[in-house]
């Protein structure tokens, strides 16, 4: 729930902004780091379903490219 109010509006608002969802994903790396087992698992699914959301909207490839690398190293941590 945390996570949802921290990044809700955000990712609302800047969902059509590649930067915006490529900070989002940075941002959370940086919270996954120092998180239990049981928060990363959280952050994970967190995650998820805003790549989810995400990939409804158009971007070019370019800036889809940069937001699955994004996406790739969050999940990869």
């Amino acid at each position: 729930m945390l996570l949802y109010d921290a990044y809700n509006q955000i990712i609302f608002y800047g969902q059509a902004d590649a930067s915006v969802l490529i900070a989002v994903f940075k941002s959370l790396r940086f919270i996954k780091a120092k998180a239990s087992k049981n928060n990363i698992e959280l952050i994970n699914s967190y995650a998820k379903h805003i790549f989810g959301k995400q990939s409804s909207h158009s971007n070019d490839k370019l800036e889809y490219s940069k937001i699955q690398k994004e996406y790739r190293y969050l999940m990869e941590l």
